[in-house]
Order: structure tokens, then sequence, then C-alpha cells
């Protein structure tokens, strides 16, 4: 086990993204598992992006999303910034919660979607931005939270749980991937 350790920051803010320059990060973790090299994935995660009406929505029902897990589970939820692991040095995770043993992790897409999402269709890109949480988390489980509130889905729909165990494979992948890199990191400093 690494030592984990939580940052206050707020998500989104200028010195969060200042703090995520330069690290490998769960929003771009599918990279690391594609044909990308370390130079493309340096440029991607340096990305100016900050965001649009589809990710300031998402952020926004986020909140609403993880109040309704609280009060399904009877639990409270932590919310931090991001998460380090001194096993990887160069990695962080923005988790969007951290439940008592489960990583948290809320989508808020549009209704086509969504529906896909709560079918079981998730995406590669979705995939491994959870299973890279649960390698810098070290949580045994995740909990992906598909929400949209639309009145054009039954309650059912709207809300659901789907439970994500770590996929050996994938957590194998990112061990040696990152691995790799940190030791050619090393080498250049």
């Amino acid at each position: 086990m690494g030592h984990i350790t939580l940052h206050d920051v707020e998500q989104g803010s200028e010195a969060w993204h200042e703090l995520r320059t330069g690290k490998y990060t769960g929003s771009n973790a599918y990279k690391l598992l594609g044909s990308f090299g370390a130079t493309e994935y340096a440029q991607a995660i340096r990305n100016s992006f900050r965001g649009n009406f589809h990710t300031k929505r998402g952020h926004i029902l986020e909140n609403e999303a993880i109040e309704l897990y609280e009060a399904i589970k009877t639990i409270t939820v932590l919310r931090t910034g991001f998460v380090t692991n001194s096993k990887y040095p160069t990695c962080l995770y923005s988790p969007d919660g951290l439940a008592p043993a489960a990583l948290l992790e809320v989508k808020c897409f549009d209704i086509p979607e969504h529906r896909k999402l709560i079918k079981g269709e998730i995406k590669l890109s979705i995939l491994a931005q959870i299973h890279f949480g649960l390698l810098i988390t070290e949580q045994p489980i995740a909990h992906l939270i598909a929400y949209n509130p639309s009145k054009e889905l039954t309650a059912q729909e709207q809300f659901r749980i789907i439970e994500v165990k770590p996929n050996r494979n994938i957590q194998t992948n990112f061990k040696r991937i990152l691995t790799a890199k940190e030791a050619r990191h090393a080498i250049h400093t």
C-alpha cells in the first residue's frame, strides 16, 4: 500500500488546474492504455479546457446525485479536490466522492447517453477513469452513479448506482505503464 493523501483544493479552481499540470489524471487515463505515447499524453493533460455547458451542468447535477446517494446509503460522502498515492508520484485523481470502502464517480449525461450507461454500456474512457481512480485511492470498489433528473425518464431510470469491481488486467496494465513512465521520469530528472 502507498501513502494516500487527500488534497483539499476546490475542483475546477485555478489552483486545482495548476496542481494537475504535468500529472497523469483520471480524466485522461484511457490515453495511457491506448496508443498514445508519453509526449501525446503530456500534451493532452496540459490542455487548457476549462469546461462547457455539459461539464457545468454535470457539476451542478453531481451535487444532487451525491446527496441522493448519501440518503439512500445513509452515509456521508467525503468530497476532496484530489487524491495522491506515494506509489505513483506523478499521478493524481479527482474523485467525485469517497464513501466508506467505495470510490464514487458520477456521470450526468444527456438522455441517450444516460440510457446507454444504465443499460451497462460503459465507455472505455469511463472504465479507465474509474480503474485509475481505484489504483490511486486503493479503494476496493467503485460506485458509478448515473444521474439525469429529466421528467422524460422514470424515477428508476433517473438514478442508478452501478458497482464496478477492480479489473485485474486493467490494474496490471496501469501499474506496468506507470512504473515504466516513473522509471523514465526518474532517469531524466
